[in-house]
């Protein structure tokens, strides 16, 4: 399998091993993974460029309220 960074991780080639293997299972839990883990650090990094936003407060308060739901 290869897979393009560029496209999000989408699966370039493929190679059917005829049921052998769980590649395309592990690969569909990581690309998820991935996925999420990447929306979170752009979520993270877009709260930290606009601490001086006066409307941060009440984000912040937002989100801690969804989280600790």
């Amino acid at each position: 399998m290869i897979l393009n960074q560029k496209t999000g991780y989408e699966v370039e080639e493929m190679i059917d091993n005829k049921g052998k293997n769980k590649y395309q299972e592990i690969f569909k839990k990581a690309h998820d993974y991935v996925r999420l883990k990447m929306r979170v650090e752009n979520i993270n990094s877009k709260l930290m460029t606009n601490l001086q936003n006066p409307e941060i407060k009440k984000k912040i308060l937002k989100i801690e309220e969804i989280i600790s739901d």
